[in-house]
């Protein structure tokens, strides 16, 4: 069953929901992510090549990351730090196997130095020291991906730059290093914040999806078959939405990808129906209620009913929604979780985490430094 992990950047912990497969999950535990560290994001994978899924936590403050190895009941053995930059103001992070040695490694983009760190995994749950990318002067990268966008066979880095709106496409040599190949424009005052790649026409090239959070907007660009991309379609999330975070799933069950959009301004989720040409409905949209400021979003089957459900985490009230779907395309709010007063959550990670085939959480609370 998927289970939840959120990074609450509040209360400087990570915590985790377990899944009951019905849609209903645990109370959250917790875990500290060190003293003022403020953990902004977190990403889950496999990196000591036992079965249990571990978890990565970013921390925006102490310009590092934090690595929790899975025993497999749902816990995790807090393992070790490795450093970034204490004024590096990482924002994201991600896992993938860079140099094709079936080992788990991490990427991070660092907003205040404009620049990537890869860390690469030696499959025991340990990393090497960074490696470092710039992204461009004062580019400010906040969200990352990987992706293979020029058919190579080598996993590529895509960043969301949002201090120079553009998108940075770097290219993978498969040794674990990179070179800024591309860069493209979002608009002026765009501020792309939130990047994800999918097939989104069908075509098997490789789609670019942002929000835009100055612009109010979800741009795509589609993928080319020259290893370029289209200009940018651009769709409202609303005035004064400020679009935070997407995730893509099948929200309706015609087989096209369809998009889910956390609106931290206007405290509300927006949904983009996918007609599998690379074009999209009009937003519709489901209040998280006033003032929650959502802002990230992830998909998943809860209740394994084989239909797509909407986890939302709300920064300012400090809680999760539960949206579960009814397969053709509505949702209807079915539970609440808090994450404690103060705990200002952040992002979001889904997987198994206690080896009972039931989705669980995992979060990272800011605000007072645990998991």
């Amino acid at each position: 069953h998927l289970d939840i992990a959120v990074a609450n950047y509040g209360t400087n912990t990570m915590g985790i929901f377990l899944n009951y497969g019905n849609g209903t999950f645990s109370s959250q535990t917790t875990y500290s992510t060190g003293s003022n560290s403020q953990p902004i994001a977190l990403s889950s994978g496999f990196f000591n090549n036992d079965p249990w899924i571990d978890i990565v936590i970013l921390n925006h403050r102490t310009g590092s990351i934090r690595i929790f190895l899975g025993i497999g009941n749902g816990s995790f053995i807090n393992q070790v730090t490795y450093s970034i930059n204490r004024n590096a103001q990482p924002y994201d992070v991600i896992i993938s196997d860079f140099n094709k040695d079936n080992c788990s490694d991490i990427a991070v983009a660092n907003y205040a130095t404009s620049s990537i760190s890869v860390f690469i995994g030696y499959g025991n749950g340990t990393f090497s020291s960074q490696k470092t990318f710039s992204t461009g002067s004062n580019s400010g990268p906040i969200s990352l991906v990987s992706s293979d966008i020029n058919g190579d066979k080598l996993l590529d880095i895509i960043v969301a730059n949002y201090g120079s709106n553009t998108i940075g496409i770097f290219y993978g040599y498969g040794n674990g290093s990179f070179k800024l190949n591309m860069t493209i424009f979002t608009g002026t005052d765009s501020e792309p914040l939130a990047i994800t790649i999918s097939d989104m026409n069908n075509d098997t090239l490789p789609d670019i999806l942002v929000t835009n959070y100055g612009s109010g907007n979800v741009g795509i660009f589609l993928g080319q078959a020259n290893n370029s991309f289209s200009t940018q379609m651009s769709y409202s999330t609303g005035d004064n939405s400020n679009p935070y975070s997407i995730a893509v799933g099948d929200l309706n069950n015609d087989g096209y990808f369809d998009i889910a959009v956390a609106n931290y301004g206007t405290s509300s989720v927006g949904l983009f129906f996918g007609y599998g040409n690379g074009s999209f409905s009009s937003q519709i949209t489901y209040s998280t209620r006033g003032f929650s400021n959502p802002n990230c979003v992830a998909v998943g089957d809860f209740n394994n009913d084989s239909h797509s459900d909407i986890v939302v985490v709300n920064y300012w009230a400090g809680c999760l929604d539960i949206f579960l779907g009814n397969g053709n395309g509505t949702f209807y709010h079915y539970m609440t979780y808090s994450t404690g007063s103060g705990s200002y959550p952040y992002a979001v990670a889904i997987g198994d985490f206690n080896g009972d085939l039931k989705l669980d959480l995992a979060i990272a609370n800011s605000g007072t430094n645990i998991i």
